[in-house]
């Protein structure tokens, strides 16, 4: 996502900090809803809530050290209900006791379909696995399903939007906790940065595993050097290290970048930006299942 003002209209349903709040952002057909777990019956009766969604269920277990979080998904029933009939039923199951907020992610003109709802649900929740802030109640890994590059690339851009929101509600889901005292993040015989543990290969596709383990270390905190940065952004170094001519890496400047092959005008990188100290990089989005073990070498290696 760039780096420019966004204007981020919050609404206090209630008229009071601690009640239901509606955000969404000029420009964005997202639409974010928190409601605490209270004042769900008050929602009865809102068409969009009546919609398909992608829902947060935050709370804290008694005796956690962390927070808790359950990630889901509802679609829209025969009877006509949607969101608000699936964070009832949460309301009355015992084993999910824990949570007092919900933060229900939908749109302004209902577009969120099965395929939509799979993927994001797969990204969120994978997200904050790989974040280790929260504790992550969901008993099952969501599968991201089958869907175009094209699309995929959309629901990206719709990702990014609702993960700025979350944070901005107060929920830093995504954000890896700051590491202290002998955990620190210096690795003291290296003096580099302590490399965040690979994502789970179970189900994933090699894209999304790249991504995942790219967002992690890029939110570590990691630096690469100007001389690496350079060399990444080389067809050969890419030859050398995978094995194929498709560039791994791509320096970004906002409103100048473009995510699109210069010749064929083919989507090469994803849309999403990585920071690596001083700079921020697009990524190659063209893998291929030969590569798990080429990245995994490349990665140990750092």
């Amino acid at each position: 996502m760039s780096n420019r003002a966004k204007l981020i209209n919050v609404l206090l349903m209630d008229g009071e900090a601690n009640g239901r709040v509606k955000a969404t952002i000029s420009n964005w057909i997202g639409v974010v809803y928190k409601i605490p777990r209270g004042k769900l019956s008050l929602c009865k009766g809102r068409d969009d809530l009546n919609q398909s969604s992608v829902y947060f269920l935050f709370g804290n277990p008694s005796h956690k050290k962390k927070d808790a979080v359950y990630i889901g998904q509802a679609g829209i029933r025969k009877n006509g209900g949607g969101i608000l009939a699936r964070l009832l039923e949460h309301d009355k199951n015992p084993e999910k006791d824990y949570w007092t907020d919900a933060v229900v992610i939908t749109t302004s003109n209902n577009s969120l379909g099965p395929t939509e709802l799979s993927f994001l649900e797969n990204r969120f929740c994978n997200m904050a696995i790989q974040a280790g802030r929260y504790e992550v109640k969901n008993a099952n890994d969501p599968t991201p399903g089958n869907i175009t590059e094209e699309k995929e690339s959309e629901l990206d851009e719709f990702a990014n939007f609702a993960e700025l929101i979350l944070g901005v509600l107060g929920y830093k889901v995504f954000e890896a906790p700051a590491e202290i005292g002998e955990e620190a993040v210096f690795n003291h015989t290296s003096n580099k940065k302590e490399l965040p543990s690979l994502p789970n290969k179970d189900g994933m596709k090699i894209g999304q595993y790249v991504r995942t383990a790219m967002r992690a270390l890029s939110q570590s905190g990691y630096e690469f050097t100007e001389e690496q940065i350079n060399q990444m952004c080389t067809k050969e170094w890419s030859v050398e290290h995978f094995h194929t001519e498709k560039v791994f890496m791509r320096k970004y400047v906002e409103g100048e970048t473009s995510t699109k092959d210069e010749k064929t005008g083919q989507v090469r990188f994803w849309s999403e930006v990585f920071v690596f100290g001083k700079y921020t990089v697009l990524i190659s989005k063209e893998w291929y299942q030969n590569h798990f073990d080429l990245f995994d070498a490349w990665y140990a290696g750092l």
